[in-house]
């Protein structure tokens, strides 16, 4: 026995989609918990722009009470960079999973320490999601890279073994890394890791302060395009190898057929669930939409509430809009396994 209470992922996700699907409620499946707005990278594609405001632990009770109120059962907790709350975030996922919550911990990894690591197992962390966008040291404004967490990634191999918590790498597919795409999908299929992949999209509304420190990272020139429909196709048949790439094959296939018009697409693509299966609570215990849209004046849900509906039809207009746009990973997932509930056991059921 190692002392740790674990939250079973596969019934945190399906019960509430279930129960909702019972009492045609709108319950959401997962939450974005926006934890702060600080990071110890600065990546040339991020909208997190060094901010003191982060999440207190009352704060986080609040929000946790209310959300397994409503019946949300996973929490994904976002940043910045949320290990930069130290202790603070381990007594939140500690409280998740005495809520029995199943966290789900972004990470860019070089915060962690064997030390922590083990706290964080112990408080019960489902899964740690590694952000690693190249192999190597790079000087294209790519900067989390497994070579400079070499070591956190291995004492994560061993301590996961141990405690039974999850490893995920998650990267952004950019013009500059995509040949070190395939190499970070087969570094995770020799690991027994999976892996999620992001096409990189600027923010869909102004956000403040915002700068790209590297317009060269975005997709704009055929060649490039030519190059990332190619890197779709590898992606593709290494799903068909069952690799473990959590996102479904239809997210790889409307990016190329996006790609066939400059990179948007139409409504019909696929329905955003934002604000009906997802919804996000920023550090101040504000809830919002989407993490593309932090910055709109759309108003938020009312945490007094226990309804969980969008009846501004402003709102709804503009997430169907920025659809044509935005393929979000974690919406289109969301998407995907709500409209089709059986491919949850063949693209997730491996993070679990």
């Amino acid at each position: 026995m190692n002392g740790r209470k674990k939250v079973n992922g596969i019934t945190s996700f399906f019960l509430p989609y279930i129960k909702g699907k019972l009492t045609r409620k709108n319950i959401p499946i997962w939450s974005y918990f926006f934890t702060n707005q600080s990071c110890n990278y600065k990546c040339g594609y991020c909208f997190v722009k060094d901010n003191a405001v982060s999440m207190s632990f009352n704060t986080a009770v609040k929000s946790l009470n209310w959300l397994r109120s409503i019946g949300c059962r996973v929490v994904a907790i976002m940043g910045g960079e949320p290990l930069l709350l130290g202790e603070r975030m381990v007594k939140i996922i500690a409280y998740s999973t005495q809520k029995n919550m199943y966290t789900y911990l972004p990470t860019n990894g070089k915060l962690l320490t064997e030390d922590l690591i083990d706290e964080l197992a112990l408080a019960g962390v489902g899964v740690v999601d590694l952000a690693v966008d190249t192999v190597r040291k790079n000087s294209f404004g790519l900067d989390k890279t497994l070579e400079c967490i070499q070591e956190q990634f291995q004492m994560l191999r061993e301590k996961s073994k141990k405690f039974g918590f999850k490893i995920k790498l998650n990267t952004v597919i950019t013009t500059k890394n995509m040949s070190e795409v395939k190499e970070l999908v087969e570094i995770g299929k020799k690991n027994n890791v999976s892996v999620s992949l992001h096409i990189i999209e600027r923010p869909l509304i102004p956000y403040p302060n915002f700068v790209t420190q590297e317009d060269s990272l975005y997709f704009s020139e055929q060649e490039d395009y030519k190059k990332l429909d190619k890197l779709c196709d590898w992606i593709i048949d290494r799903k068909r190898q069952r690799y473990t790439i959590i996102n479904p094959t239809d997210y790889f296939r409307i990016v190329k057929q996006r790609l066939k018009n400059n990179g948007t697409g139409s409504q019909d693509d696929w329905k955003c669930p934002a604000g009906k299966y997802t919804l996000g609570i920023n550090e101040e215990g504000k809830l919002f939409y989407c993490l593309s849209l932090l910055s709109a004046d759309l108003g938020h849900f009312n945490m007094e509430n226990n309804g969980f509906e969008i009846n501004d039809e402003a709102v709804k207009k503009q997430l169907a809009d920025c659809t044509k746009k935005c393929l979000s990973c974690c919406n289109f997932n969301t998407y995907h396994f709500t409209s089709k509930p059986g491919s949850f056991i063949k693209d997730y059921c491996g993070i679990f």
